[in-house]
């Protein structure tokens, strides 16, 4: 006979399954994405991507009550939209750092 599952093992469970859809969303939106990043900032912006999937998705499933699959849902497509923007945010970020540096320190010889 195998053990029960103790509160503690059942708590972790239940976390990772509230961040799944995030990372189905993230996974999904990573594989069609066309920014051109690196390995590194690829990884970066899924990794980002799940966060704002569950932070983001969560405050939208408990503003609006959403409860089940509705739930699920709008956590996917919060990782699915969080890699858009942060791949996009991460690809820019180089020409505005440079656009600052001109500006503010003027041009290098």
């Amino acid at each position: 006979m195998t053990e029960p599952t103790t509160t503690g093992t059942a708590a972790i469970l239940l976390k990772l399954g509230s961040v799944f859809p995030g990372v189905i969303g993230a996974a999904i939106a990573l594989r069609f994405n066309t920014a051109d990043l690196s390995a590194r900032k690829r990884i970066s912006a899924f990794l980002a991507s799940i966060a704002i999937a569950h932070y983001l998705g969560g405050a939208v499933v408990e503003h609006w009550a959403l409860a089940g699959m509705v739930a699920e849902a709008a956590k996917l497509a919060a990782g699915l939209f969080g890699l858009s923007i942060i791949a996009s945010l991460m690809a820019e970020v180089p020409t505005i750092v440079g656009q600052l540096r001109r500006r503010y320190l003027g041009e290098r010889p």
